[in-house]
């Protein structure tokens, strides 16, 4: 957080509020884009297997609501 004299802040009013709130948004957004890719990563890297295991889930499905 930037520390600003009073005088300074009187004269920009609330401007430099939306500054740094836009400023705290970008952060926000960006570190939820990284967190995305993270997850996407480890999804290709899991997919195979998790592909398997919604095969054999539905399958049971099938099975139990045949019965």
């Amino acid at each position: 957080m930037r520390l600003t004299s009073c005088s300074s802040v009187s004269s920009e009013g609330p401007d430099w509020r939306k500054e740094e709130e836009e400023e705290e948004e970008e952060e926000e957004e960006e570190e939820e884009e990284e967190e995305e890719e993270e997850e996407e990563e480890e999804e290709e890297e899991e997919g195979g297997e998790e592909e398997e295991e919604e095969e054999e889930q539905e399958e049971e499905e099938e099975e139990s609501s045949s019965v």
